[in-house]
């Protein structure tokens, strides 16, 4: 294994082999470059886990490549990464844990294939929508661990306002469910008699014409079961 100081005029100096070739640091110890037949040369720095000792297999972290860092930047960050190592850090553990960590778009993904065959069918394409034009192109390439408040604050902002037609969407959804329209009703919506097509709805005291008797209005049934009353119809409608 050639020793060498690795500084800029060495590293340049260096002209790629038919093999791998790896030159290490006279002056720190476990730091080093790897040299690819292609050219490329890369900085890394080897170590040994735990309490070390030569019955300890050896792991090499690589730290970027010449072109990204200088060999000034490149020995510091092995000598931190050494001092870390005698600490009790294990780095090329903790990069693995750390890529192991989803991203929000991968984590999406698993969620709604898990959750497929327990969501109704509205349900999953609502939710599959609301993470496809909102949640992912935000969130999608942050990995879980990653996402900061400041993440979500800027998505909050960037949402288009609840519209009538997203409302539609949730009484829809309500109502496959068995669940009055209202969204914070916790009760079932009512059934009406399945024959029927319409029914006939009167109105209060004195909403007939020219104030007088009541007024008679004809509703089609579907629009009577979205709801479990009158109550709750007026209130989801104010909210609409």
């Amino acid at each position: 294994m050639p020793m060498i100081k690795l500084t800029r005029r060495s590293v340049a100096a260096i002209e790629p082999s038919s093999v791998r070739m790896f030159y290490w640091d006279t002056d720190l110890a476990g730091f080093g470059l790897r040299v690819e037949p292609t050219g490329r040369k890369s900085w890394v720095v080897d170590y040994r886990p735990g309490a070390g000792g030569r019955n300890v297999v050896k792991r090499r972290l690589t730290l970027g490549t010449v072109q990204e860092l200088s060999p000034e930047d490149a020995r510091k960050r092995a000598a931190d990464i050494l001092a870390a190592v005698r600490l009790g850090s294990d780095p090329v553990l903790e990069r693995k844990k750390e890529r192991a960590i989803p991203t929000f778009r991968e984590f999406a993904a698993t969620f709604l294939k898990d959750e497929a065959g327990r969501l109704k069918p509205n349900t999953l394409r609502n939710y599959t929508s609301y993470i496809r034009k909102h949640l992912n192109p935000a969130l999608g390439s942050i990995q879980l661990d990653k996402i900061a408040p400041a993440d979500v604050a800027k998505l909050k902002s960037s949402l288009v306002p609840f519209q009538p037609s997203d409302f539609d969407n949730l009484i829809l959804e309500r109502n496959i469910e068995g669940r009055c329209g209202y969204a914070l009703c916790p009760r079932e919506h009512r059934k009406e008699d399945p024959k029927a097509k319409y029914r006939i709805v009167w109105g209060p005291k004195g909403s007939g014409p020219n104030g007088r008797g009541r007024d008679i209005t004809v509703v089609p049934r579907e629009k009577l079961e979205m709801w479990c009353s009158d109550e709750c119809a007026e209130r989801a409608m104010y909210v609409r």
